[in-house]
């Protein structure tokens, strides 16, 4: 058995809950074993937050159930098999069965508790009705030079440690997190205004907060390409190769222009690529249990309420100060409008009676 502390502390007999920048959050792990002579190879979590202090058991290795986690669908076209899937992308939210009563006051000090987070990503196949954990894309190699041999499925989901600018890229997955924003891009606008339907619709992820408690501020967005290896020109250029396509939307073969591709495919695979919009003055703004939604005629993506930590450490300790009314515009990477990264904007009210 194993306990997980996502505070990296070690507390004695009773856990010291007491401050809202490490607020307790605990998972024991038990796995294997034998039971009737029989080698076990299951894996259970105990939550001993739960229950009002009881605890509670449950089953991880298969799709641990969950709240507050956040769903998107994505349908598109796979040439190679000449069928259209049909699905939908679920990550993160948190489990357990903590009790209200377990962050009450303990004499006259506040406790805080923040529930297990999870960070798995699953993809629901509305074909099959059926849930498949994912394949996640995005090996790393130490160079360019290392990638001379491999097949081009290989080289497409690569990242080089060793170059700054593609070391954006190398998140192999979002942090766990509870109560973000999923939403479904479906179209790309370019600068000189002209509409493109996405041939692989692009799953945006905003805001929550994290296992630690802190807020997942916005100046982090994440992507994922479902049933390809990532963007087009995330490596354009590798050991000298020639260019893999233009764009920054998800990998997709065209026979004129992107004729080498391999995606897409109707396997559980996807790649998460993350995003650092601009202005930076995002990295204090921040939307837990919030709204977002998805403008086709506009080709932005609106994030509306929440409650949003000013700072991006501790738990929300005044959910009334913590509300925020502010809409925020995020306009998704693409070429000629917002660069590869994306652009917020901070809406104006509506004026007049």
């Amino acid at each position: 058995m194993v306990e997980a502390n996502y505070n990296n502390i070690n507390p004695g007999a009773v856990p010291d809950c007491t401050s809202a920048s490490s607020p307790c959050s605990f998972g024991i792990f038990m796995q294997g074993g034998r039971s009737d002579n029989a080698t076990l190879a299951d894996r259970w979590m105990f939550d001993p937050t739960a229950n009002g202090g009881t605890g509670h058991w449950q089953k991880v290795d298969d799709m641990p159930p969950r709240v507050l986690g956040g769903l998107a669908s994505v349908d598109f076209y796979v040439p190679s098999k000449a069928k259209t899937v049909h699905r939908a992308v679920l990550f993160g939210g948190e489990t357990g069965m903590q009790a209200p009563q377990m962050a009450a006051l303990d004499g006259t000090t506040r406790r805080y508790f923040v529930p297990p987070t999870l960070g798995d990503t699953w993809i629901y196949d509305y074909d099959t009705n059926a849930w498949n954990r994912v394949e996640l894309l995005g090996k790393g190699y130490p160079s360019a030079t290392s990638l001379t041999t491999l097949s081009e499925f290989e080289k497409r989901q690569a990242y080089f440690s060793d170059t700054a600018a593609r070391n954006a890229l190398s998140y192999l997955t979002p942090p766990p997190l509870s109560g973000h924003i999923m939403v479904t891009r479906t179209l790309a606008i370019d600068s000189a205004g002209a509409v493109t339907k996405l041939p692989i619709p692009e799953v945006f992820l905003i805001g929550g907060r994290k296992k630690d408690g802190s807020v997942h501020t916005l100046d982090n967005v994440y992507k994922f390409c479902m049933g390809t290896t990532g963007e087009r020109n995330s490596f354009d250029a590798f050991a000298g190769g020639a260019s893999l396509g233009t764009g920054t939307q998800c990998d997709f073969r065209d026979a004129t222009t992107n004729p080498t591709s391999t995606s897409p495919t109707d396997a559980y695979v996807g790649r998460w690529l993350r995003k650092n919009p601009s202005p930076g003055t995002m990295a204090s703004i921040s939307s837990y249990l919030g709204a977002g939604a998805y403008d086709s005629t506009r080709d932005r993506i609106f994030v509306f309420g929440g409650f949003n930590a000013n700072s991006p450490t501790g738990v929300v300790t005044n959910l009334a100060s913590s509300l925020d009314n502010t809409l925020y515009e995020y306009q998704p990477p693409q070429t000629g409008v917002g660069g590869a990264q994306g652009t917020w904007n901070v809406m104006s009210p509506c004026s007049g009676t």
